[in-house]
């Protein structure tokens, strides 16, 4: 690798990776344009035939946002090594090497209800997780149950996903990968298609309760 630059200076960064898009199209030709979210430069680079890109350029060390201008409203999906990501970004490090996959296609939708006891419970946190979610990714969603149970979920990349439901979890690190893998095992699995609709139903899951009985596995 070669060594980055201090306090964000312009350095040499080489970003490889590949774009995979929705089975009925070709990642072949297409373009991946990545732009400095301080000062608007881009940067862009074709795929080849097996949707493959590389960047080998001078960029400032900051956060770049990620587009492929050929799918019109696409998701753009996001998985890295060498780079942190955010919802909306990725964030460079000058003269880090990058490689990334890139998953561009029409935003699904998840939605459904929260049920405790057989009735909809108010102000769960409803994740949906990734498969290898303990990597750098963009593709985690939530949100918070409403009085009634419901949940709705929008700009979801397709993909294999766990859904979970935990109960007062807001206050916690519910975003960081130790929290999520104490409750994928007992989430529902679900498989998305692009511009999918899917409705399904979950049960909530007491936060403590999955933490005391981690603690008690450990004993």
């Amino acid at each position: 690798n070669l060594t980055g630059r201090p306090g964000g200076e312009p350095g040499v960064t080489v970003i490889r990776g590949v774009l995979e898009v929705e089975s009925e199209k070709k990642a072949a030709g297409m373009t991946v344009k990545l732009e400095y979210v301080n000062g608007g430069k881009t940067f862009s680079a074709a795929t080849g035939p097996k949707g493959e890109f590389e960047f080998r350029e001078e960029m400032a060390g900051g956060k770049y946002s990620v587009e492929v201008p050929q799918i019109a409203g696409a998701e753009v999906g996001i998985r890295a090594e060498g780079a942190d990501v955010t919802r909306r970004w990725l964030e460079i490090v000058p003269g880090q090497d990058v490689e990334l996959k890139i998953f561009a296609a029409r935003a699904a939708q998840v939605r459904g209800r929260v049920l405790s006891n057989g009735a909809g419970a108010e102000g769960v946190l409803v994740a949906l997780v990734p498969e290898k979610f303990e990597g750098a990714n963009n593709l985690l969603r939530e949100d918070q149950s409403d009085s009634d149970g419901s949940f709705r979920m929008a700009d979801v990349v397709p993909g294999k996903y766990t859904l979970i439901a935990v109960e007062n979890a807001w206050d916690g690190d519910w975003r960081s990968a130790e929290f999520l893998g104490r409750f994928v095992a007992g989430g529902k699995k679900v498989e998305i298609g692009a511009g999918g609709v899917v409705n399904i139903e979950v049960e909530a899951r007491s936060s403590e309760g999955t933490k005391e009985r981690s603690k008690e596995a450990t004993k």
